[in-house]
């Protein structure tokens, strides 16, 4: 052997590594002990670590003759997951009965050496507990500045301080207090200035009660490593990457009694194990995989979630040969979508933390505390927030009767909500709601009046009012207890198996009870701090899924991974951001402070990432990285996502190898939609033409096609279908801001009450001019409309624009004016396509000025405008571009069209007539309602100085726009679609828009 030498098994070949040289002491013994410290072994990413490991354990200490050979054993695992694959490991070597070692996740060994050592046991806090003990303590010893002051907002920040005093107390360090830290919040500085001191103060408190933190526990145990009541030579080290101080500590004292630490790498070691190597100055033993192993990596773009699972849908229904497979998901939030999209005839392993914050329960809970929340004593409850709550599913599911859930009462309340049209209300008037229930529609559902005001009753007695007295947490505990064994008892489970019954054992057994074994659990606390308790409580808390007994399809997060080894191997949402996850911003401790309290920098969390992820993929056969090209946004369209940094370094690594670029072999998956949808996405096919034209004859004989109808279909077909052939009612909401169309009629009818005295006579300005009355006439539609139910500051806004519009208008009325006729209901009879129509328009105001007609039309929306060309060329076909053409030339058709029904059809006295928009939506409010010009309120269909100009004028409206008028209803009846909108800024102010799958 050469000197400084020594030999190595490692898959079949011996390697040799250099040895520090200490004089006398062979290498591997610790002084002054008769103790060999054995060699890290370092298993290649080909091989299986929880196989290899067995292996070991069966040579070493498995005894045929003694089933309980193993139990001398202890493995320490860095988390829960590996214990059931060794014992599947085992059981595949040993085909017998037998007791398996002792394994631990290294939480459970630090749980149970601290029973042993520490005297008495220590209560672990939970995080509110540990804040509420700082606070006390702090405030206790009155010497912080910028202490004294209510838990409710020193809860935040006393979150982020126990979380690093956990990061100090794990890694060994007595925090030093950071003088003039700049850049920071004024609230940090202050804690920064006396951190030392806080950590002191904390420590105290701590100790002096007896409690205790796993941090602190952790840190102690370090401290007490020799004298550890443990075997070091039983003890199994397997698959931790990176090491805090103090599992430093308490490792490297195991391992010099004797421990075996298991890695997995290959000899090029990741940065952290080289560190590990060298502070411990550790010889290391590999166990090399087959030479040829080269994982096979498949790089795929898609273009959403939804991409993704569809693919990995199709290769599981593809290649359903017995391949242990694990599909990792990075963001726990693609559980759900994943477990709809795989075969029905699959079965799964789910192993992975779900956030509780996600789940349905905690759903329902959060809104009721919303719901409680925005309460107004005087006003009630926020209609949007009781919606929310009457929709849950769980209330759907709630039974009336024995075999029939209440869902049709909850969806009849709604209707009646929204036609209520109060934005708040209280619970006594939305049960007298129930009273105003059509019995035809109760009777449908087979309920009764009675049944259904007992349903509503017993929903806001168990789950809404309770919410209003909650001032600690053990009315808290008390009510959510209160509100899940009403919904066990009344509630008709689903069919199949739920995982909300798994959330709501979480629930019960984690959050409950943690807030139950509280220190503050009856003090009296603020309600709105009791709400964000339970917020940040619930935010760390994960449902813990883990599926045994093991089948070939594994669904886990990436952490459940370790040291875990797959055939094939899915990874969902490689995306920046998702992995590595953003980094979050600590408003206490920003980065660059961190090295100067002796705290690892951010960059090493990356590092550990990239690790487990690339051990992952390494260590497979196969491998499947997906990600997101594209997010769809409702409000910024698409935003573009960017693969992870991870797959770029994959992909470098892989390009390096193969000696070419990659890029262009990356599987790229578009927008999986079938042809149908795409079409809807644009039109409504046009099926039955007969029941079409049949349908607008019918509404031309009731009343009469109107100038809006027309108006419809040339802005939006889609919206033409909904309104006049399937006459939908556009959902109905409460009034919460100020809606124009409610405003508009408030307007219209003010000033038809205005100027009804002066019907048949003259309006005379400089005589009747009164501002006054038409505004105490605008209070009064005020009063009576839905409008009356807004904020007292929004009807005060409301109030001085409308006085302001109205003054404005008066004021542009310059000159005497017979009033003629107001809401003047006109019709007439057309011959059109060979089919005789009845047309109809009402119109607001019919003047006369001199010897011309005028007509009037009100708008108090955005301002009217009606572009008028005698020359306007009609279109030739019956699509979406020449609709779309036409309306762009014409813009609205409405002045032109009330001139016609006027003028019999431009039969009578055509160069006697005018009309115009009086635009009351424009005026400024930084204005003088005396400086607003004429021009800008009235909009002449024809200015008034080119009213002479009569040839044109009698020839359009005798021929060309009846000629319009034809071609307009020619394209409703004969267009083979109803198309979207020729205007998409139309869609954001539909009342159809919610619903609507066409819109823009």
């Amino acid at each position: 052997m050469r000197d400084g030498l020594a030999p190595l098994k490692a898959g079949g070949a011996k390697i040799f590594l250099e040895q520090p040289q200490r004089k006398g002491l062979p290498f591997g013994w610790k002084e002054g002990e008769n103790v060999y410290m054995n060699p890290i072994k370092v298993v290649s990413y080909g091989r299986s670590l929880i196989e290899e490991l067995a292996k070991e354990l069966v040579e070493k200490y498995w005894n045929p003759k003694d089933p309980l050979s193993l139990v001398k054993v202890t493995v320490i695992f860095p988390h829960r997951r590996p214990k059931i694959y060794l014992r599947h490991q085992l059981k595949e070597l040993i085909k017998k009965p037998f007791i398996p070692p002792r394994t631990y996740s290294l939480e459970e060994f630090i749980t149970e050496l601290a029973l042993k050592i520490e005297d008495p046991p220590q209560k672990v806090l939970s995080i509110p507990d540990r804040v509420w003990l700082l606070f006390h303590s702090l405030n206790e010893t009155k010497a912080f500045k910028g202490i004294q002051e209510e838990f409710t907002s020193f809860f935040p920040w006393g979150v982020r301080l126990v979380g690093l005093f956990e990061e100090f107390y794990k890694e060994m360090i007595k925090p030093a207090s950071i003088q003039y830290p700049l850049g920071v919040h004024p609230k940090a500085q202050e804690f920064l200035e006396d951190l030392s001191e806080i950590f002191t103060c904390y420590e105290e408190a701590l100790k002096a009660n007896g409690f205790t933190t796993p941090g602190r526990r952790l840190n102690y145990l370090a401290q007490k490593a020799k004298e550890i009541p443990v075997n070091g030579q039983n003890v199994f080290i397997v698959g931790f990457y990176a090491l805090t101080e103090a599992e430093n500590l308490l490792f490297r004292s195991l391992w010099e009694k004797g421990a075996r630490v298991f890695w997995q790498a290959e000899e090029n070691l990741p940065l952290l194990y080289k560190r590990w190597q060298n502070l411990w100055k550790a010889e290391l033993e590999f166990i090399k995989a087959e030479s040829n192993w080269n994982p096979t990596i498949h790089f795929i773009s898609a273009y959403d979630l939804h991409s993704q699972l569809s693919k990995v849908r199709e290769i599981l229904e593809k290649e359903k040969d017995e391949k242990d497979t694990a599909i990792v998901l990075p963001d726990p939030s693609a559980l759900m979508p994943l477990l709809y999209e795989l075969p029905e005839d699959q079965d799964v392993n789910i192993t992975l933390g779900y956030p509780l914050e996600r789940t349905a329960i905690w759903g329902l809970i959060d809104q009721l505390m919303k719901l409680q929340e925005n309460f107004d004593p005087q006003r009630g409850y926020y209609y949007r927030d009781y919606l929310s709550i009457i929709r849950h599913p769980f209330l759907k599911r709630l039974k009336l009767s024995a075999d029939k859930t209440g869902q049709a009462v909850l969806h009849l309340l709604e209707s009646k909500i929204r036609e209520k049209g109060k934005p708040y209300l209280t619970l006594e008037e939305i049960e007298e709601l129930v009273e105003s229930f059509e019995e035809e529609e109760l009777f449908q559902w087979e309920i009764k009046t009675e049944e259904a005001k007992r349903f509503l009753s017993e929903i806001h007695q168990t789950v809404i009012s309770i919410w209003k007295e909650m001032g600690s947490l053990k009315d808290l505990c008390k009510g959510i207890e209160k509100i899940l064994n009403f919904f066990e008892k009344k509630q008709i489970p689903p069919k199949e198996y739920s995982l909300e019954e798994e959330f709501i054992y979480t629930f019960r057994e984690e959050l409950l009870l943690t807030l139950k074994d509280s220190l503050f659990f009856e003090e009296k606390i603020d309600q709105k701090l009791l709400f964000e308790l339970l917020r940040e409580l619930v935010s760390f808390i994960r449902t813990p899924f883990e599926g045994e007994p093991l089948v070939k399809l594994q669904v886990l997060g990436l952490l459940e991974t370790r040291l875990l080894k797959f055939d094939r191997v899915f990874v969902i949402d490689v995306n920046e951001g998702i992995l590595p996850p953003s980094e979050e911003v600590d408003p206490l401790l920003p980065p660059s402070f961190r090295p100067v309290l002796g705290l690892p920098e951010r960059e090493r969390e990356e590092e550990i990432i990239w690790y487990h992820f690339q051990r992952l993929i390494r260590s497979a056969k196969e491998v499947y990285l997906l990600w997101q090209s594209n997010v769809l946004s409702q409000d910024k369209g698409e935003l573009k996502m960017e693969r992870s940094r991870f797959v770029e370094r994959l992909l470098w690594e892989e390009e390096k190898k193969k000696g070419r670029l990659l890029e262009d072999e990356i599987e790229k998956i578009s927008l999986n939609l079938c042809p149908a949808f795409l079409s809807r996405k644009k039109e409504i096919p046009k099926k039955d033409k007969e029941k079409l034209k049949l349908k607008l004859f019918s509404i031309s004989q009731k009343r009469g096609l109107s100038a809006s109808l027309f108006q419809t279909y040339m802005e939006c077909p889609i919206e033409f279908y909904y309104r006049y052939i399937l006459e939908l009612k556009p959902p109905e909401e409460a009034i919460e801001e100020m809606e124009g169309d409610v405003l508009g009629e408030v307007i219209h009818r003010t000033l038809e009450e205005y100027f009804k005295p002066y019907v048949g006579t003259t309006y005379d300005p400089s005589k009747h001019h009164d501002p006054e009355r038409i505004f105490r006439l605008f209070l009064s539609n005020l009063n009576k409309s839905h409008l009356q139910h807004l904020a007292e500051e929004k009807k005060i806004f409301i109030k001085e624009a409308v006085k302001y519009r109205l003054e404005s208008y008066l004021n542009s009325i310059d000159t005497p004016t017979n009033i003629i006729d107001l809401e003047k209901e006109l019709s007439l009879k057309v011959r059109l396509l060979d089919t005789e129509w009845n047309l109809f328009g009402r119109i607001d105001r019919i003047d006369k000025i001199k010897d011309t007609f005028l007509i009037i039309d009100y708008k108090t929306g955005s301002e009217a405008k009606e572009k008028f060309y005698f020359s306007l060329r009609i279109p030739e076909t019956f699509d979406y571009e020449s609709l779309k053409e036409l309306k762009k030339n014409l813009n609205s058709i409405q002045l032109r069209y009330y001139i016609f029904l006027f003028t019999e059809g431009g039969k009578k006295g055509v160069e006697k007539v005018n009309a115009a928009y009086v635009n009351l939506g424009i005026a400024k409010q930084d204005a003088d309602s005396n400086t607003v010009k004429k021009k800008e309120i009235i909009k002449y269909f024809i200015e008034p100085k080119k009213l002479e100009i009569t040839t044109e004028r009698v020839s359009y409206f005798q021929q060309k726009f009846p000629k319009l008028l034809g071609y307009l209803l020619k394209h409703i009846l004969e267009s083979p679609s109803y198309y979207s909108s020729t205007d998409p800024v139309r869609c954001s102010f539909c009342e159809y828009e919610p619903y609507c799958l066409f819109s823009y």
